[in-house]
């Protein structure tokens, strides 16, 4: 491996994803932008993930191979590409989807214009399971407000299928997150911290193609996802939106927001909350009956 450290590093967090590994790796070898680590994170897959990108890094320098002794949940798998990566700009890539050649060099343009730009994201096309178009999303969370309070909630409020989580970011500023979470919707929270941070910019152009198939991970049961980000605790009955709740307050009061915008954000999530608390309830009350329902008869 190459002691030169690159200007971006892509992530990729595999488990078990020989099927279109190789379509997402040749996707991101095939960048133009160049000055790129491939940096694939093995999540102790039991197929041949592992062959498929030492076959890879034969062919290209720029790939490097971590793989985790155990599974460690998608989630902290995700968290473990950011904690390995040396790069100035990082972005994760689904080992499920693919990336257009101009992906990367068309958002780095975007982030060395702008300063106050955190994170860069290219439209999204939906694919099938054999890459034919479903839909060109509109994933509407691109935001240039100078405010991070007004940043946020416009995320929170537009928030959809978070493609943009695999947009170009600021290393330094994602990391001040909580880059991801061990729990169903982590993804959403962390969307919405990165706008605390910086400026959220859309690239016009259909750059990203995110697959959709039978076994991907939004078409699995909430009891798999759960297990799918968690395998330690693969029977818990998630309280999701409590969880959600939970880490949106603890975004906020991590931010560098000044004391009484917290509040004030932080005012505004419960708020929010109140207005969904019938959804709230229903989950208590469906957790309480699902640990009664397993506690062991005395």
């Amino acid at each position: 491996m190459s002691t030169r450290v690159p200007r971006v590093t892509i992530g990729v967090p595999a488990y078990n994803a020989a099927r279109f590994l190789p379509i997402a790796l040749e996707s991101l070898v095939n960048q133009t932008y160049t000055d790129i680590e491939i940096m694939v994170v093995d999540n102790a897959s039991t197929d041949s993930t592992g062959d498929i990108v030492h076959d890879f890094a034969r062919r290209d320098p720029r790939i490097r191979y971590v793989r985790n002794p155990q599974n460690i949940g998608a989630g902290r798998n995700f968290i473990r590409c950011v904690e390995l990566t040396r790069s100035e700009l990082f972005r994760w890539q689904s080992a499920d989807d693919y990336s257009a050649p101009t992906f990367v060099e068309r958002c780095v343009a975007v982030l060395d214009a702008h300063r106050d730009v955190i994170q860069a994201y290219p439209r999204a096309i939906l694919v099938d399971e054999n890459g034919d178009e479903l839909e060109r999303y509109d994933e509407r969370i691109s935001t240039l407000a100078e405010s991070p309070r007004e940043r946020y909630l416009h995320v929170m409020r537009s928030i959809g299928l978070v493609n943009a989580f695999y947009g170009v970011m600021r290393t330094d500023l994602l990391r001040r997150t909580a880059i991801h979470g061990a729990y169903l919707g982590a993804d959403v929270v962390v969307q919405e911290e990165i706008a605390l941070y910086g400026k959220i910019w859309e690239i016009p152009e259909f750059l990203y193609f995110r697959r959709m198939h039978a076994a991907a991970h939004s078409a699995m049961s909430v009891a798999e996802k759960n297990a799918f980000y968690n395998p330690d605790l693969p029977r818990r009955r998630e309280l999701t939106m409590w969880r959600q709740l939970r880490e949106r307050i603890r975004s906020v009061w991590r931010s560098p927001l000044p004391a009484g915008e917290k509040s004030r954000l932080a005012g505004t999530i419960l708020r929010s909350a109140i207005r969904a608390r019938d959804g709230l309830a229903h989950e208590l009350v469906d957790g309480v009956r699902y640990r009664f329902a397993r506690a062991p008869s005395p």
